[in-house]
């Protein structure tokens, strides 16, 4: 037992593995993150930009810190919304991909698509719950479960969560096992 856990982690400081891990969490954070940014057009169709929470918050962000490198501050910036939206993707990915790689290494869980599946709808939760409960409001003003548009923008947030989790479960059992 204690020459595996050498083992694990003297492989946990290998600099290539750490790399490829990183250069994972990059790719798989920017097609799951495309994923769910299609999927999140119904909502953006159908209630505007106040029905995708995550676009909402970074449309306020970006109007606040970043008005004069992007655009004019009365008009969506798309630009700074998908600026911010992949680089919380791709920086939960790489959480994520380093994450699963800790687990199986540690033979914490196994292998198996089932086992990543899982993995990723939990993280897909926790995901949401920590991006959304305690910073849509402070950002936006709005409460997501006093929502004037009601429940639907935050069912979209969570399947559009779900869909990221299960794109990126999906890449990282292709390339990591």
């Amino acid at each position: 037992m204690i020459e595996y856990r050498i083992k694990l982690c003297w492989k946990m400081f290998d600099i290539y593995s750490i790399l490829q891990l990183f250069l994972l969490g990059i790719t798989s954070g920017a097609v799951s993150t495309t994923v769910m940014s299609i999927f999140e057009i119904i909502p953006w169709k159908r209630w505007g930009i106040e029905g995708v929470y995550e676009w909402h918050e970074n449309q306020i962000l970006v109007k606040k810190y970043f008005k004069d490198i992007f655009s004019r501050e009365d008009t969506l910036n798309f630009k700074g919304i998908f600026l911010l939206h992949y680089i919380n993707g791709i920086l939960g990915s790489i959480t994520y991909v380093f994450l699963i790689w800790y687990l199986i290494e540690g033979g914490m869980i196994g292998d198996s698509f089932s086992n990543l599946f899982m993995a990723g709808i939990v993280y897909a939760i926790f995901l949401w719950a920590v991006t959304l409960f305690p910073i849509h409001k402070p950002i936006t003003g709005r409460d997501p479960l006093k929502h004037p548009l009601g429940y639907g923008p935050l069912f979209y947030s969570l399947t559009g969560h779900f869909i990221y989790a299960i794109v990126l479960s999906i890449w990282v059992w292709v390339f990591i096992l």
